[in-house]
């Protein structure tokens, strides 16, 4: 009982530690560094601002789609305090409404929160549990060029125009992003993104399973996939258990019949069961769902 009780007291503890890890790099809190994934390009005003803007606001788009996120798009405007001259504030905004407007998406305005230096495209993502979270930004930026006296020839050689910055932030702090994804998916990853795709468990001890087992194992890592296997000398419900308490997204089992048949026995995390596949189905499955980014 004592033992039992200490065991409890550490599994408690320990999920305590991961919620607060994973709020602590949510909020930003305690951490010291973190990683952003914000390219800054310079684009022209009136020539290439437009092209350069489109592709920019679909691929984050296209990013958050494929992790399963919904997605509201907002128009942050110019707040109270800001720097650099009304006009070229408004050019700025009317640019970023054109670009959200030939998207086809639907987007709202958010008068005022801006940032100080130029107005800003901000993708908020939903989690399941339909929390907001600010991932992606795209925002334009007139003063820096200005200040460090950035200038381009333009379609005139004699003449010499300013370009402006787009800092284009596609998952913002990565420790942070992947933070929300943990939380999204409950630790439940896609295939596709999965650091525990596959999980061997042969149904008994022996040299023969053994090696049929290792013989899949290693096709499957040579396609690339996260795959391991399971030779230890636990009792078979208690790997199949352990697969399935790891997130593993499929459990290839190997008995006597599959071993003769040269296939395997799949059931997924969530213990359904899909029978009997030759390991070059599915080979060409779990290209599928990767390619397919599921």
């Amino acid at each position: 009982c004592v033992a039992l009780w200490s065991a409890r007291c550490v599994a408690l503890w320990s999920a305590r530690c991961v919620v607060a890890t994973l709020r602590s790099c949510v909020r930003a809190e305690v951490i010291r560094a973190f990683r952003s994934s914000t390219p800054v390009p310079l684009a022209t005003i009136a020539a290439h601002m437009g092209n350069a803007l489109r592709p920019v606001v679909c691929v984050r788009c296209s990013v958050y789609g494929v992790f399963g996120f919904e997605y509201e798009l907002y128009l942050s405007t110019r707040p109270e305090k800001y720097i650099g001259e009304v006009a070229v504030w408004d050019k700025a905004e009317q640019d970023l409404s054109s670009a959200l407007d030939e998207t086809g998406l639907k987007w709202q305005l958010n008068p005022g929160d801006g940032a100080f230096y130029g107005p800003k495209i901000d993708i908020i993502v939903f989690d399941a549990l339909k929390r907001r979270h600010q991932c992606a930004t795209i925002q334009l930026d007139f003063q820096l060029p200005e200040r460090f006296g950035l200038e381009y020839a333009a379609s005139d050689e004699d003449k010499r125009d300013r370009p402006v910055i787009i800092h284009r932030a596609i998952l913002g702090s990565v420790e942070r992003m992947f933070a929300i994804l943990i939380e999204h998916t409950a630790g439940k990853w896609p295939f596709w993104i999965s650091p525990r795709q596959i999980m061997i468990v042969p149904v008994a001890h022996s040299d023969e399973l053994f090696q049929f087992a290792s013989s899949v194992h290693e096709r499957l890592k040579k396609e690339q996939f996260y795959c391991d296997v399971d030779l230890s000398d636990k009792s078979f419900k208690y790997k199949i258990r352990a697969a399935q308490l790891a997130q593993y997204n499929f459990i290839l089992v190997v008995g006597e019949k599959e071993m003769n048949e040269g296939k395997v026995n799949v059931r997924t995390r969530d213990n359904k069961v899909h029978g009997l596949r030759s390991v070059d189905e599915l080979v060409v499955e779990f290209n599928e769902m990767r390619d397919k980014f599921q």
